[in-house]
Order: structure tokens, then sequence, then C-alpha cells
């Protein structure tokens, strides 16, 4: 008799050790099913950002191609007086006096 109850017992156990156990599997399942939505979510955006980079950089490249500007000067100062050679340099990168 005490055998049979104990069996009882531990059959009761195992049945409610199961059961939680099988509540937790469900909620865990829920809760992936939640998580890989919000990933996909999450990578569509990062898809759409990156291609939106892709596109201004394509269209950076399309403007932003440098433009040699070569405007070269031969400097001649009228006399070799300090002030002279500095208004040659002035004009040459244009700081300064204009000639």
């Amino acid at each position: 008799m005490i055998f049979a109850l104990l069996g009882v017992v531990a059959i009761s156990l195992f049945y409610f050790k199961i059961y939680t156990l099988n509540s937790l599997n469900k909620e865990l399942k829920a809760e992936l099913q939640s998580q890989k939505a919000t990933l996909y979510i999450c990578e569509q955006s990062i898809q759409n950002a990156n291609a939106r980079i892709k596109q201004m950089e394509l269209k950076a490249t399309k403007f932003s191609e440098p433009k040699v500007i070569t405007k070269i000067k031969y400097l001649q100062p009228k006399d070799d007086s300090c002030e002279e050679r500095l208004r040659a340099y002035e004009g040459l990168f244009e700081l300064g006096s204009k000639r």
C-alpha cells in the first residue's frame, strides 16, 4: 500500500514536472517566433539603409569628381624690395592686393 502511494506521488511529480516543462517550452517557442519576426524587420531595415547608402555613394561620386585647376603665374616683382615681393605673393594666393 505504501509502495502504491509512493508510486502515485512519484508519477504525479513526474507529470507535474513534464507539464511545467511543456508550458515553458511553449512560452520559449512563442518568444522565439517573436524574436525571429523582430530580426526579420531589423534585417529589412538594414538592407534598405545599405541600399540608400549605396545610392548616395553613387550620386556623390558623380558630382564630386575633383576639378583640376592650374593657375600658374610667374612672379616677377618690379624690384627686390620685401614689400614688392609680399605683394606679388599675395597676388598669387589672392590673399590681399590684386594687381
